[in-house]
């Protein structure tokens, strides 16, 4: 019995000390949890700077490709010089340009200082950040210039004007000449410079092509400085056709020596682009079940009908407005005239109405109305909208008859 309570006893303290061995080594030969359940750190690309240039005495600007990967949302840095603290840009706030690039200029910066920039991007959800090293060396203008940051918009001219000319709009330019006392410094500006490159002969990059004309595609004007004028129409140029425009504020004494580095004006190099109308019909905007008719008010309401529809866009030459008693009738009515007749008639209203009253109307009346679209003047070229009706027929006062009658108790009660 006691021989074999000792062979069970060294059975169990050999079982037992196998067994740690060969859980200890099984435990040696596995990966720590932690770096199985460790996820692939986050990156993004992002190339850095594209080019940096000094476009004035105070202002560099930056191109630069956006960043890609990661959570598609990101921060860009931009480190001026020996700052500590960069430039914070939402990548949200940002449009790239027509070569897919995208844009950012760095204010706040001293005359004719060297400066080093360097530009970073961050992922806004997982912080994970670049590794470009690219920097650039530049230094801004020695002598103060114009204060101003380029084109503001463009917009198409209304009616026909619009087949070949584009409005362009700018913010005021200011004067700004730091420590130069005025009288002593340069004047800045003398005038606006606005380039206009047509797409389909050129691009951007010939924005400072003085050799090239309106025939090849550039056209330049020169607007003098004026604090009241902030605009300009381009005219001259193609129907239906994209083209890119440009302002600057012109230093005076570039027009004398526009070699001298020392007399430059700003280089903003902001661009936007518009495109001119198409003279086709079906390029205008129209809302051919648009019109609403309403009843006018108080007397009126007997003689005449409100009509609104919403804004027509595009190149045409004015609106008309078709009525008539009965749908046959201004079925019937023809674009070759428009004049009021007695009980049908038609009304000529410019581009940018949205609205009319048609008076004069009988009382007591049906009357169906249609806006026409008229190209040109003689109404052959036109989009008709489909019809609406309403009356002249006066609402009557909303009355429900007595209330109650109270018995008189006295003579002076009646």
């Amino acid at each position: 019995m006691k021989s074999g309570f000792i062979s069970f006893y060294f059975l169990c303290l050999f079982s037992t000390a196998f067994l740690t061995s060969c859980v200890g080594t099984v435990s040696d030969s596995l990966t720590p949890k932690s770096a199985i359940t460790e996820a692939p750190e986050p990156s993004i690309k992002f190339g850095g700077l594209t080019t940096a240039t000094a476009i004035s005495n105070d202002k560099i600007e930056v191109f630069f490709e956006p960043a890609s990967e990661g959570s598609g949302r990101y921060t860009y840095l931009i480190y001026a010089g020996d700052t500590l603290y960069p430039i914070t840009i939402p990548s949200e706030v940002l449009v790239p340009d027509y070569r897919g690039l995208l844009r950012y200029t760095v204010t706040g910066l001293e005359t004719g200082k060297l400066y080093s920039i360097k530009m970073e991007a961050s992922d806004q959800v997982s912080g994970a950040k670049d590794n470009n090293v690219i920097i650039k060396t530049l230094r801004t203008f020695q002598v103060p210039v114009a204060d101003f940051s380029g084109i503001g918009s463009v917009a198409n001219t209304s009616g026909v004007d619009g087949l070949d000319a584009i409005k362009v709009r700018w913010p005021h330019a200011y004067i700004n000449f730091g420590s130069v006392s005025p009288g002593n410094g340069p004047t800045d500006p003398i005038s606006y410079e606005v380039i206009g490159i047509d797409s389909t002969l050129l691009s951007p990059t010939n924005m400072d092509d003085a050799t090239k004309g309106p025939a090849q595609g550039r056209f330049a004007k020169i607007i003098p400085y004026n604090i009241q004028v902030i605009e300009t129409e381009m005219r001259g140029l193609k129907p239906d056709t994209k083209y890119y425009f440009r302002v600057r504020a012109i230093h005076k004494n570039t027009q004398i020596d526009p070699n001298d580095p020392s007399l430059r004006s700003e280089k903003n190099t902001n661009i936007l682009a518009a495109k001119t109308l198409s003279a086709d019909l079906a390029s205008i905007n129209f809302k051919v079940n648009g019109l609403s008719v309403a009843r006018n008010v108080g007397g009126a309401q007997s003689s005449s009908l409100i009509l609104t529809w919403p804004a027509i866009t595009g190149v045409f030459e004015h609106i008309r407005i078709y009525y008539a008693q009965s749908q046959s009738d201004l079925a019937n009515m023809s674009v070759a005239t428009c004049k009021i007749e007695t009980t049908k008639g038609c009304k000529k209203l410019p581009t940018n109405s949205v609205g009319t009253i048609v008076a004069s109307l009988m009382a007591n009346r049906d009357y169906y109305f249609k806006v026409v679209v008229c190209q040109f003047q003689n109404c052959a070229s036109n989009i008709m909208g489909i019809s609406k009706s309403g009356d002249t027929k006066p609402l009557l006062a909303g009355f429900s008859g007595i209330n109650s009658i109270d018995v008189a108790l006295k003579v002076s009660d009646l």
